[in-house]
């Protein structure tokens, strides 16, 4: 993920996709992978032309050879997953992320009882901060979306299943 902010400078004339992808390889060290299924699914062959020139990061860029293709990517396992859209937006990856010492940080004065309403409050607010970012990607606000969010007493950390695209938002 790391990889995709470096910035880079491309120019494609009438180069087939294959070369294109072959040359992103070598340049970023990015391994990258073609899902021919999501490929079929949105008409596009390695054969495809691409005409393209850009100076910006990688993730810019790819983003922008893949949108004019209709096609998206996600990263599993370290290996950048070109797609179609709608498979790209099916595909999610759960990570967790402790909150213990947000969720602990409450009044010591207060009565148990209060202090865990105040817990509860601090929770909520965070998981409404991080909905905010994306807001249609969460299934509670759009049923096909892929996002879930829940709290985990247990390890004090909230699971988030979400694109690999958001976790690196969220700085992970």
């Amino acid at each position: 993920m790391e990889s995709l902010n470096k910035t880079i400078d491309v120019e494609f004339s009438d180069a087939p996709l294959t070369d294109v992808l072959d040359y992103l390889r070598k340049k970023t060290g990015i391994e990258i992978a073609a899902d021919k299924k999501g490929m079929d699914d949105a008409g596009v062959t390695y054969e495809t032309r691409i005409n393209l020139k850009m100076k910006a990061s990688t993730r810019n860029v790819i983003r922008k050879l893949l949108a004019d293709l209709g096609l998206a990517y996600y990263v599993k396992d370290e290996v950048l997953q070109i797609t179609s859209l709608e498979r790209a937006k099916a595909t999610v990856t759960t990570r967790t992320y402790y909150v213990g010492d947000l969720a602990q940080a409450t009044d010591t004065r207060l009565p148990y009882y209060l202090s865990k309403l105040e817990m509860i409050q601090t929770l909520n607010s965070l998981v409404e901060q991080i909905k905010s970012i994306d807001p249609q990607s969460w299934k509670d606000n759009n049923p096909e979306a892929p996002g879930t969010i829940v709290f985990e007493p247990r390890t004090m950390s909230l699971v988030v299943s979400q694109t690999a695209e958001f976790h690196l938002r969220l700085g992970r």
